[in-house]
């Protein structure tokens, strides 16, 4: 994989989270997915220490059976409506066979229409992230994905949606 192909892939993954489309996102992971959000810049365990997000392929499932299909998802009724910037690509060789490591700087823009709150307005969120992607069926599939937020160890409101 390429720079090109990887930028392909990664707009192409944003632009399923930003439809709102889990369901296509998910089919884009492996079996044996790791997707984290840590909570500190200690790159602790996330098996051992507190995380925003440490999930598996069966927690994935659940989070996004949660957040875009079971209709008990009150905090995003109406659901946010989300921009996602990719930038920063970078692409080497992974440890393993035929793997590729990408790097990216995502900036991703949340905003949730029809609140009457004061506080109504676009939120930012910044991150870079990390991908170990691996060949599969004749296409690329996200075996690994850490979102490191700018602001993982500060104030963070509630995100109830897929970075």
């Amino acid at each position: 994989m390429n720079r090109a192909e990887a930028e392909d892939f990664l707009y192409r993954e944003a632009r399923m989270l930003d439809e709102g489309r889990l369901a296509d996102w998910y089919a884009l992971t492996t079996d044996d997915i790791e997707y984290w959000v840590p909570i500190n810049r200690d790159d602790a365990d996330p098996r051992q220490h507190v995380s925003i997000v440490y999930d598996d392929g069966p927690r994935l499932r659940a989070r996004i059976w949660r957040s875009a299909e079971s209709g008990f998802n009150h905090s995003q009724d109406p659901q946010s409506e989300t921009v996602r910037i990719v930038s920063n690509v970078e692409v080497e060789p992974a440890a393993a066979t035929g793997e590729v490591t990408v790097h990216c700087a995502l900036l991703l823009c949340e905003y949730r229409p029809g609140s009457a709150r004061r506080d109504a307005v676009p939120r930012t969120f910044a991150a870079r992230c990390r991908y170990r992607l691996r060949p599969a069926g004749g296409d690329w599939k996200i075996a690994y994905k850490k979102v490191s937020l700018l602001a993982m160890d500060g104030a963070l409101p509630a995100m109830t949606f897929v970075l």
